[in-house]
Protein backbone atom coordinates (compact mmCIF):
# COMPACT_ATOMS: atom_id res chain seq x y z
CA UNK A 1 0.00 0.00 0.00
CA UNK A 2 1.00 3.61 -0.31
CA UNK A 3 1.11 5.96 2.64
CA UNK A 4 2.23 9.43 3.59
CA UNK A 5 4.34 8.32 6.54
CA UNK A 6 3.26 4.91 7.85
CA UNK A 7 0.52 2.29 7.53
CA UNK A 8 -0.16 1.34 11.13
CA UNK A 9 -1.26 -2.30 11.06
CA UNK A 10 -3.03 -2.11 7.68
CA UNK A 11 -1.08 -5.16 6.50
CA UNK A 12 -2.58 -7.25 9.32
CA UNK A 13 -6.09 -6.09 8.41
CA UNK A 14 -5.40 -6.83 4.74
CA UNK A 15 -4.22 -10.37 5.56
CA UNK A 16 -7.39 -11.02 7.56
CA UNK A 17 -9.63 -9.72 4.77
CA UNK A 18 -7.83 -11.79 2.15
CA UNK A 19 -7.91 -14.85 4.41
CA UNK A 20 -11.68 -14.53 4.88
CA UNK A 21 -12.07 -14.94 1.13
CA UNK A 22 -10.10 -18.16 1.28
CA UNK A 23 -7.06 -16.71 -0.41
CA UNK A 24 -3.50 -17.08 0.82
CA UNK A 25 -1.96 -13.66 1.33
CA UNK A 26 1.71 -13.39 0.47
CA UNK A 27 3.96 -10.37 0.83
CA UNK A 28 2.74 -7.02 2.10
CA UNK A 29 4.66 -3.86 1.28
CA UNK A 30 4.36 -0.14 1.84
CA UNK A 31 5.64 2.72 -0.28
CA UNK A 32 5.99 6.12 1.35
CA UNK A 33 4.64 8.88 -0.88
CA UNK A 34 4.03 12.61 -0.36
CA UNK A 35 1.30 13.41 2.16
CA UNK A 36 -1.90 14.52 0.46
CA UNK A 37 -4.45 14.19 3.28
CA UNK A 38 -5.51 17.64 4.50
CA UNK A 39 -9.00 17.08 5.91
CA UNK A 40 -8.17 17.05 9.62
CA UNK A 41 -6.47 19.44 12.00
CA UNK A 42 -2.75 18.78 12.10
CA UNK A 43 -2.61 17.24 8.61
CA UNK A 44 -1.13 19.08 5.62
CA UNK A 45 0.94 18.39 2.52
CA UNK A 46 4.68 17.88 2.96
CA UNK A 47 7.22 20.64 2.58
CA UNK A 48 8.76 20.77 -0.92
CA UNK A 49 12.01 19.28 0.40
CA UNK A 50 10.32 16.34 2.14
CA UNK A 51 8.09 15.76 -0.89
CA UNK A 52 11.16 15.64 -3.17
CA UNK A 53 12.93 13.26 -0.79
CA UNK A 54 9.98 10.86 -0.70
CA UNK A 55 9.62 10.92 -4.49
CA UNK A 56 13.35 10.36 -4.98
CA UNK A 57 13.26 7.25 -2.75
CA UNK A 58 10.18 5.77 -4.42
CA UNK A 59 11.70 4.17 -7.58
CA UNK A 60 14.28 2.19 -5.59
CA UNK A 61 11.59 1.10 -3.13
CA UNK A 62 9.31 -0.10 -5.93
CA UNK A 63 12.23 -1.93 -7.60
CA UNK A 64 12.98 -3.62 -4.27
CA UNK A 65 9.36 -4.70 -3.93
CA UNK A 66 9.37 -6.14 -7.45
CA UNK A 67 12.51 -8.11 -6.63
CA UNK A 68 11.02 -9.41 -3.38
CA UNK A 69 7.86 -10.48 -5.18
CA UNK A 70 9.87 -12.33 -7.83
CA UNK A 71 11.70 -14.16 -5.04
CA UNK A 72 8.39 -15.16 -3.45
CA UNK A 73 8.71 -13.02 -0.31
CA UNK A 74 5.84 -13.84 2.04
CA UNK A 75 6.29 -11.54 5.04
CA UNK A 76 5.63 -7.89 5.71
CA UNK A 77 8.03 -5.19 4.59
CA UNK A 78 6.12 -2.14 5.75
CA UNK A 79 6.57 1.08 7.68
CA UNK A 80 4.20 0.70 10.63
CA UNK A 81 5.17 3.84 12.53
CA UNK A 82 4.73 4.52 16.22
CA UNK A 83 1.59 3.43 18.07
CA UNK A 84 0.62 1.27 15.09
CA UNK A 85 -1.91 -0.83 16.99
CA UNK A 86 -3.60 2.26 18.42
CA UNK A 87 -3.76 3.95 15.01
CA UNK A 88 -5.32 0.90 13.39
CA UNK A 89 -7.64 -0.33 16.14
CA UNK A 90 -8.82 2.99 17.60
CA UNK A 91 -7.94 5.99 15.44
CA UNK A 92 -8.85 4.51 12.04
CA UNK A 93 -12.38 3.35 13.01
CA UNK A 94 -13.05 6.79 14.50
CA UNK A 95 -11.59 8.43 11.40
CA UNK A 96 -13.64 6.23 9.07
CA UNK A 97 -16.84 7.02 10.96
CA UNK A 98 -16.33 10.76 11.36
CA UNK A 99 -14.03 11.92 8.55
CA UNK A 100 -15.00 9.99 5.42
CA UNK A 101 -18.10 11.90 4.36
CA UNK A 102 -18.28 13.99 1.18
CA UNK A 103 -20.75 16.38 2.87
CA UNK A 104 -18.16 19.01 3.91
CA UNK A 105 -16.93 19.47 0.32
CA UNK A 106 -17.82 22.71 -1.37
CA UNK A 107 -16.54 25.31 -3.80
CA UNK A 108 -15.91 28.95 -2.95
CA UNK A 109 -16.85 31.94 -5.09
CA UNK A 110 -13.40 31.58 -6.67
CA UNK A 111 -14.78 28.60 -8.66
CA UNK A 112 -14.46 29.26 -12.41
CA UNK A 113 -16.90 26.47 -13.39
CA UNK A 114 -14.24 24.66 -15.43
CA UNK A 115 -15.61 21.22 -14.47
CA UNK A 116 -12.15 19.70 -13.97
CA UNK A 117 -13.20 18.30 -10.59
CA UNK A 118 -16.16 16.53 -12.18
CA UNK A 119 -14.21 15.19 -15.17
CA UNK A 120 -11.33 13.84 -13.08
CA UNK A 121 -13.23 12.33 -10.15
CA UNK A 122 -12.35 8.60 -10.24
CA UNK A 123 -15.68 7.73 -8.60
CA UNK A 124 -17.72 9.92 -10.99
CA UNK A 125 -19.14 11.42 -7.81
CA UNK A 126 -19.05 15.11 -8.74
CA UNK A 127 -21.63 16.63 -11.05
CA UNK A 128 -21.88 20.22 -12.22
CA UNK A 129 -25.15 21.98 -11.43
CA UNK A 130 -25.58 25.58 -12.54
CA UNK A 131 -21.83 25.76 -13.11
CA UNK A 132 -20.97 24.58 -9.59
CA UNK A 133 -19.65 21.21 -8.39
CA UNK A 134 -22.02 19.03 -6.37
CA UNK A 135 -20.72 15.98 -4.49
CA UNK A 136 -22.71 12.77 -4.36
CA UNK A 137 -22.38 9.99 -1.79
CA UNK A 138 -19.83 7.74 -3.53
CA UNK A 139 -16.74 9.76 -2.55
CA UNK A 140 -13.51 7.83 -1.90
CA UNK A 141 -12.01 10.97 -0.29
CA UNK A 142 -9.02 10.74 -2.62
CA UNK A 143 -8.93 14.57 -2.65
CA UNK A 144 -8.14 14.75 -6.34
CA UNK A 145 -10.76 17.47 -6.74
CA UNK A 146 -9.16 19.54 -3.98
CA UNK A 147 -5.58 19.16 -5.17
CA UNK A 148 -6.30 19.58 -8.92
CA UNK A 149 -8.58 22.62 -8.77
CA UNK A 150 -6.68 25.24 -10.81
CA UNK A 151 -7.90 28.11 -8.61
CA UNK A 152 -7.94 26.30 -5.23
CA UNK A 153 -11.69 26.88 -4.92
CA UNK A 154 -12.53 23.49 -3.40
CA UNK A 155 -12.58 23.11 0.36
CA UNK A 156 -13.46 20.40 2.85
CA UNK A 157 -15.42 22.54 5.27
CA UNK A 158 -13.05 24.71 7.30
CA UNK A 159 -10.55 21.86 7.70
CA UNK A 160 -8.63 22.78 4.55
CA UNK A 161 -8.39 26.52 5.25
CA UNK A 162 -4.80 27.66 4.78
CA UNK A 163 -3.53 24.22 3.80
CA UNK A 164 -1.39 23.31 0.83
CA UNK A 165 -2.15 21.48 -2.38
CA UNK A 166 -0.24 18.58 -3.90
CA UNK A 167 0.42 19.41 -7.54
CA UNK A 168 3.38 17.45 -8.89
CA UNK A 169 4.80 18.53 -12.24
CA UNK A 170 3.88 15.19 -13.82
CA UNK A 171 0.19 15.92 -13.18
CA UNK A 172 0.03 19.37 -14.76
CA UNK A 173 -1.78 19.44 -18.06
Amino acid sequence: CTCGDDIGRADDRWRKLIGRRGWSPRGAFSVIMPNTYVCMKGFDVDSPGLEASKLAAMPARVAGIIGAMKRGFSGSDVTRGSYSWLKTAVVYPFFKYTCMSPRPFGASDACISCGLCSRECPMENITMKDGRPVWGDRCALCLRCYHRCPVSAIAYGKETDGKGHYRPECEKR
